[in-house]
């Protein structure tokens, strides 16, 4: 294929090794062209009738490369927080514990006061700020 292949992401799921597999040519009337992660076996299929192999590799490898902003797909009334506690959360929940029997046998101020010292998820590199450039 073209330099455009060689610019491939890792697999979104497991971070394997992608594979370009073509099916059909410019001179054939259907074509495909499969994107299948050697790792996990995930795969991303686009076809074409009209349009030939470079078109459709420009959009099946975009589609591949395309990655979701983290917070996407975070229903409401949730969001994300680091795996692990920072510091931060660790003082605010330690906090909310001296205030225990205010809180008897309730542990939801304690979790609410971690996740309001949780910082926010980080912005994937490469996109604008929210508003446009500055």
């Amino acid at each position: 294929m073209t330099e455009r292949a060689e610019r491939l992401e890792p697999c979104p799921f497991c971070g394997g090794e992608p594979e370009l597999r073509p099916q059909g040519n410019n001179h054939t009337r259907s074509r495909k062209l499969t994107i299948k992660c050697k790792g996990c076996r995930f795969q991303l299929t686009n076809a074409a009738i009209r349009h030939g192999f470079d078109w459709l590799e420009k959009i099946t490898i975009d589609a591949w490369n395309r990655r979701a902003p983290t917070e996407a797909g975070v229903p409401d009334g949730y969001r994300l927080v680091p795996v692990e506690p920072t510091q931060t959360m660790c003082q605010a929940m330690q906090e909310k514990l001296r205030e225990w029997p205010r809180y008897p046998f309730r542990v939801a101020p304690v979790y609410q006061a971690a996740l309001a010292a949780a910082p926010a998820a980080p912005k994937p590199t490469g996109q604008e700020p929210e508003g446009g450039a500055a």
